[in-house]
């Protein structure tokens, strides 16, 4: 699905958009980590500049997770590593990933000990 973005496109999302739109204007000295990064994770800011097509973003084998970790390293010596990625966008995009597997979902045996799935919560009143 074109709209399906890779799990590691969207931690460098994030890290791109600290550096962009937190770090890089209220800190003359912070250095983007790749300047590639730009183009490649800027996700619909028009004003930001030219962005990798999103229907190509499964595409990208490179930069690798680690780079990624590493930006997100540099983001977080400066205060904004804690910034978590849109995790519902993450859950949809696995979920659809998932979805797209011609075999059937692994099922565990009744009576198994392995941990739910999904926690159990109180009806709403």
């Amino acid at each position: 699905m074109p709209d399906a973005i890779p799990l590691k496109w969207h931690l460098a999302h994030t890290s791109w958009f600290f550096e962009t739109l937190v770090l890089s204007p209220h800190d003359n000295a912070y250095q983007p980590f790749d300047h590639r990064f730009a183009y490649l994770f800027n996700s619909y800011y028009e004003a930001m500049g030219p962005r990798h097509p999103r229907p190509q973003r499964g595409l990208l084998s490179r930069p690798c997770l680690a780079d990624i970790q590493h930006c997100r390293i540099q983001c977080g010596r400066c205060g904004a590593g804690s910034a978590a990625p849109a995790s519902e966008l993450m859950l949809t995009d696995l979920l659809h990933l998932l979805s797209c597997n011609p075999l059937l979902q692994a099922r565990q045996a009744a009576g198994s000990n392995a941990l739910p799935v999904a926690a159990s919560t109180a009806d709403l009143q």
